[in-house]
């Protein structure tokens, strides 16, 4: 939307020229070209000079006034009530009318407005009205650029709270109530003034954080700073608030500018508006400003000399002339500057240094040329004078001027205001004309400037046409200029209070030069952009048993910066609480460039290259190619230096508009952070060493990949020593295009973005040709790159050698290049019956053959073992989940089985069983042949999830039992998807050997099992309990618990795997995790249940203490993980969520249960995490870690 001014009121408030909607009314965006809607373009463009006689005698529709400021409507092209402006924005976004002092006549005929074309919206569209009208959901963070002259003016009377009067000629009054923005507490001007003075200007010395001095009350250069002391001119005056500062130095003095823009500002970040969507639906809108100030025309001379700041602004008076009085409070122009000229300007910086000049001394000459008017007229030079400045051999400064033209009949005196000095004040030192009336701001030599009440002079002395007079640096009790611009404050005020290296807040952009208009007005729309991207804040977790102590460690990334934070919240093994402070967070201790260990791949078993600053000629032409230029290089291994914020041209990683959030660490989406523990994984019997190896780890680390195109590895020390990076490895394959990350217009892109394997595994590495123990990392770059690496994780300390191996499209040809996608699954570590340990994983989607795969691979040098087939006509597909399945005993290192689903929602069965890597027979579904068929879904079921692996249950045949739900969530477009998914456990006997058709096609085959709601509640469900188990019913092959038991609600699918949950005679579950989607834009999820299932017959389970029900919904939030943390205590299931758009997580349905609830704020982002706790039936945990997959942002 667009609000300007109007050139009929221009001194009250503004008008709306387009509600807020598409922009594609005015754009056609198949071809780019504008359509005839005057919207916001053509507004702006119609808004031009006006009144302005060009053609004879050069004077503005207004002509000449010397005596008194002009009333509203008069001179339309001056008035710039930028606070108003502010007030009426607020009111729009709170659904209210517009405001009728503001647009009263501004579209009648003879109104300039209409002239111009500009249109005027007399009915305002609520913001939050039905998306099909044009709106935004009711979650939508309104935005409030305000794009303007920092020197504002008119802007103090027509707002709720003002102290100021309204005066005859200047507007009209507000109605009563027009405050009431939002029932909490209406908007008063005065008193958010009085709070901003309090914050600003705290009693004391020293400086705030922002470089303002500390006092209860200063003397300010201002036309006004109380209701009584005012003067129309920039003498210092003593101001105790900012309610009542007004007419701002130097020149708009007479035009009652005010500092209540931070007020307005203010009111709306902290309090808010009340909003609508004008159904059911009420809120509070919590206004975020960005503030563009076009540089003033008004020029400041500002040095620092041996640690002292000085600064000068030029300024006139017209004091005589077409019957202007010079008498102390009658009206006397202000002179505009019309053009400076610097002439010389020297040893004032590095940069223009001079020696020579002045003896090495600041020394400045310009010109200054001054209309004598401040509205209308003909805005031309009336008066020229030269300013020469210069510090002596003393450090005194002296100042000199010279007035050499003059035109016109008016007469004017002219000087500087000062400041920096011990006699900082406003100084008139030379007249245009030698018989200048005597004026009582005149300081002839040897006088102080005037005091604020003005004085008559003590002689009757005419100022000469040359003056100069010699100044001691240093502070003085004359007074100064206030630090900051309205504008300034506005943005500190109505912004999250964050600031650049500069001093300045990341929400305020100044363009001094039109050149950079571009650049400031892009970095201000990515601003606005950005805060819209703030509710996406999403967070992952993963929790595992820590040596020596419990801790949940949580990724949470931030599409406003793109970047990540690591955290690591401890765990109480007394009441299983997770603390909601964290021991460390990874990306604060992220080390500078040079000190991190970073290293390049470069495919195969070719030695990586480390990267540091030092190391940019040791990369290949390609390499730098891809990086683009050392500078980038740097910016890409964590250097901030030329990030935009610092005054370069990369993208922000750090802060910016809305929260200080980001790092260098770049987003981690889907790679969940891993635990590499001391787990033991059960070798012993088949390799006495693997015990010794076991004792031998002392330490544990966490592993995850990163959209900055690095896996890395932190030490996962729980207490506060934790969290240090020991490693990053970006693969080849992450690398091509990997310099994008440094654009500001970045458009995200996933690099290593895959599940990652673990596993111990006895093979020899780089730099150690030995066979032993080994603790080794998989990963993949998921839907990012197409690559699969393996890194040897087996103690905290590595170099190049621990990279073991990467594939990718470089060192694969051929059908295995064919068959290559974006693997998704997690990869599989271990032991083929011959022996040799391999990697295992699926070959994921997009690949060129478009079919499902099962690659086999070496663990220690990454060749392919064998690629295995499934139904080739099945296309459009791809492995995206595995699970090996392991010997039951003895050996159990060496896998038998690995079961694959694929996109599809099919189920396949490989078998690895025999020592030989040949296919022989049967050719499907024998050994080291192409996959059998084990499971069809019906039409609409894919599988995203990862898929569980558990034996027959007792008294069923012997085979294996598949447990996964089924449902994606990859796009937005599935969120409105209705079709009913499932969950299932699938009985495989281990003997059907077909691919062309499946063993069990769709659930006819499998024992049917109903959910629905407990009578009275929807909060909590329960699953049915077969009264004969599947295997005693003639054809059935499993279970099958279709998802319709959310009453009213549709399209609840799975995105993440089931946790087993067991103990002998106690209790057995698989708990699955399942999401309702909601229709609603500013939810994304947004329901979650979680549900226990019997693994044997699919009934329910009974897993929650104290609960009768075996579902039970979590509201509010989207689960990024799942985990259960089982120790000397009743054991918990943790579920972290993102509870979006609100700024307190809602009451869990289940909280009189869930043993706690805690809530971690990630750095003021709106989207909250919460983890919350909920009491298990004591159990063991079978498998403790499960992730969701979502790979593509949804909102």
């Amino acid at each position: 939307g667009l609000l300007t001014g109007s050139y009929l009121n221009n001194y009250s408030g503004g008008v709306v020229r387009k509600n807020i909607g598409s922009f594609t009314d005015e754009v056609d965006p198949a071809t780019g070209i504008f359509t005839s809607v005057v919207g916001i373009t053509k507004s702006i463009d119609k808004l031009t000079t006006y009144g302005f006689d060009g053609t004879t005698n050069y004077v503005y529709d207004c002509g000449f006034n010397f005596t008194s400021l002009r009333t509203q409507g008069q001179c339309h092209m001056w008035g710039a009530p930028v606070a108003e402006m502010m007030f009426e924005g607020l009111r729009y976004f709170a659904g209210l009318s517009p405001t009728t002092a503001y647009i009263n006549g501004v579209s009648g005929s003879s109104s300039p407005d209409t002239r111009l074309g500009l249109p005027l919206v007399s009915t305002w569209a609520n913001p939050y009205r039905p998306k099909a009208s044009g709106g935004s959901p009711i979650c939508s963070r309104p935005v409030q650029m305000v794009i303007a002259d920092p020197i504002t003016s008119f802007d103090s009377d027509q707002l709720p709270g003002s102290p100021f009067p309204i005066v005859t000629g200047y507007g009209t009054a507000l109605p009563s109530g027009s405050g009431a923005l939002n029932t909490a507490k209406t908007l008063d001007v005065a008193a958010e003034a009085n709070d901003i003075w309090a914050k600003e200007l705290l009693a004391g010395s020293g400086q705030t954080p922002d470089g303002t001095l500390r006092s209860s009350s200063k003397k300010f250069f201002m036309g006004q700073t109380t209701l009584t002391n005012s003067d129309g001119n920039p003498t210092p005056k003593t101001a105790t608030t900012f309610a009542t500062l007004r007419g701002l130095a130097p020149d708009e003095t007479n035009t009652q500018g005010s500092y209540l823009a931070a007020s307005v500002a203010k009111y709306g970040r902290e309090t808010g508006v009340r909003i609508s969507d004008g159904a059911s639906n009420v809120s509070v809108g919590n206004v975020d400003q960005i503030s563009v100030a076009l540089g003033s025309v008004i020029p400041r001379i500002e040095f620092t000399y041996n640690g002292k700041k000085v600064s000068l602004v030029p300024f006139s008076k017209s004091v005589g002339g077409n019957s202007i009085s010079q008498a102390v409070g009658a009206f006397q122009p202000t002179g505009l500057i019309t053009l400076l000229y610097i002439d010389s300007i020297y040893n004032t910086h590095a940069s223009n240094a001079n020696a020579g000049i002045n003896s090495g001394r600041p020394y400045i000459r310009f010109m200054a040329s001054f209309s004598d008017m401040d509205q209308g007229g003909d805005n031309e030079a009336d008066a020229n004078v030269y300013y020469t400045l210069s510090v002596d051999s003393s450090g005194s400064l002296i100042v000199q001027l010279d007035s050499y033209y003059e035109a016109g009949s008016i007469q004017q005196n002219m000087g500087y205001i000062i400041s920096g000095t011990t006699k900082d004040g406003v100084y008139l030192e030379v007249a245009d004309q030698t018989d200048n009336p005597i004026y009582y701001l005149d300081t002839r030599p040897g006088q102080d400037p005037a005091p604020s009440t003005g004085r008559v002079p003590a002689n009757t002395v005419r100022l000469a046409r040359s003056a100069t007079r010699t100044f001691t640096l240093g502070s003085g009790s004359g007074g100064e200029y206030m630090p900051k611009d309205p504008l300034w404050y506005a943005a500190k005020y109505g912004g999250a209070g964050v600031f650049d290296t500069k001093g300045d807040p990341t929400n305020y952009f100044k363009i001094t030069n039109p050149s950079d208009l571009p650049v400031q007005m892009g970095k201000a729309f990515r601003a606005a952009a950005a805060l819209a991207a703030v509710a996406s804040t999403s967070v992952v977790g993963v929790g595992q048993r820590s040596l020596g102590s419990a801790a949940i460690y949580q990724a949470s990334y931030d599409s406003l910066t793109w970047s990540s934070r690591l955290y690591a919240f401890p765990v109480s093994s007394v009441n299983g609480t997770a603390s909601d402070t964290p021991a460390w967070e990874a990306a604060s201790k992220l080390g500078a460039p040079s000190s991190r260990n970073l290293y390049l791949g470069r495919g195969g078993t070719n030695t990586p290259v480390q990267l540091l600053p030092s190391t940019w000629a040791s990369l290949t032409t390609a390499e730098q190619n891809d990086f683009l230029d050392s500078n980038r290089y740097a910016y890409l291994l964590g250097d901030k230096a030329n990030e935009e914020r610092k005054g370069g041209t990369y993208r922000n990683r750090g802060t910016t508009a809305g929260a200080e959030f980001g790092s260098v660490l770049g987003d981690i989406v889907n790679s969940d952070p891993q635990i590499i523990t001391t787990r033991d994984y059960g070798y012993t019997a088949s390799d006495s060493t693997y015990a010794g190896y076991l004792a031998g780890l002392d330490f544990e680390t966490i592993v995850v990949g990163a959209n900055d195109g690095f896996l890395h590895i932190f030490d996962a020390d729980p207490s506060t020593a934790g969290g240090g990076e020991l490693f990053g490895f970006m693969p080849q394959a992450a690398r091509t295009k990997i310099s994008d990350l440094s654009y500001p217009g970045y458009q995200h892109r996933f690099t290593v973005d895959g599940a990652i394997g673990l596993g111990h595994a006895k093979i020899s590495v780089p730099g150690d040709g030995s066979t032993n123990w080994r603790t080794v990392v998989v990963g993949a770059g998921g839907a990012g790159a197409k690559t699969v690496f393996a890194v040897n994780a087996s103690s905290k300390s590595f170099s190049a050698n621990n990279v073991l191996w990467e594939i990718n499209s470089s060192t694969l040809s051929g059908t295995d290049l064919n068959a290559f996608g974006n693997v998704m699954s997690r990869p599989a570590i271990g032991k083929l019956p011959n022996g040799v340990w391999v990697a295992i994983f699926g070959n994921g989607y997009n690949s060129t053959t478009g079919t499902a795969k099962l690659f086999v691979v070496r663990l220690d040098n990454g060749s392919i073992i064998k690629v295995l087939d499934t139904n080739s006509s099945i296309t459009g597909n791809g492995i995206s989940s595995i699970e090996a399945v392991r010997k039951a005993s003895g050996n159990q290192d060496t896998i038998e089985y690995v079961y694959g689903a694929d996109y599809k929602g099919n189920i396949w069965r490989f078998d690895l069983s025999t020592s030989s890597t040949s296919c022989t027979s049967p050719t499907v579904g024998g050994p080291w042949c192409s996959g059998a068929w084990v499971f069809q879904p019906p039409s609409g079921r894919n599988i995203t999830a990862e898929i569980k692996i558990g034996n027959s249950p007792t008294g069923a045949p012997a085979g294996k039992m598949v447990y996964f739900g089924t449902g994606r969530y990859l796009d937005s477009a599935d969120a409105s998807d209705a079709t009913v998914q499932a969950l299932y456990g699938v009985f495989d006997d281990l003997l059907y050997t077909l691919s062309t058709s499946p063993s069990i096609s769709g659930d006819s085959s499998l024992s049917s099992m109903t959910i629905a709601m407990t009578g009275g509640t929807t909060d909590r469900r329960t699953v049915s309990t077969p009264s004969t188990a599947w295997w005693l019913i003639s054809g059935k092959k499993g279970w099958v618990v279709p998802l319709t038991g959310t009453g009213l609600a549709v399209g609840e699918r799975v995105i993440a795997p089931p946790v087993r949950y067991t103990q002998t005679g106690v209790v057995d579950a698989f708990l699955f995790t399942s999401i309702v989607p909601s229709a609603d834009e500013c939810n994304a999820g947004l329901d979650t249940w979680i549900t226990a299932i019997n693994p044997a017959t699919g009934g329910a389970a009974n897993a929650f203490q104290s609960l009768g029900e075996n579902s039970i919904k979590i509201v509010g939030g989207s689960p990024r993980g799942v985990f259960v943390l089982s120790e000397s205590r009743s054991p918990t299931l943790y579920i972290s969520q993102t509870v979006f758009n609100v700024s307190s997580p809602p009451t869990s349905s289940f909280s009189t249960i869930a043993g706690g609830t805690q809530t971690v704020t990630i750095n003021g982002v709106p989207g909250m995490t919460r983890v919350l706790g909920i009491n298990l039936t004591p159990g063991a945990v079978v498998a403790p870690t499960i992730t969701r997959q979502i790979w593509r942002q949804l909102k």
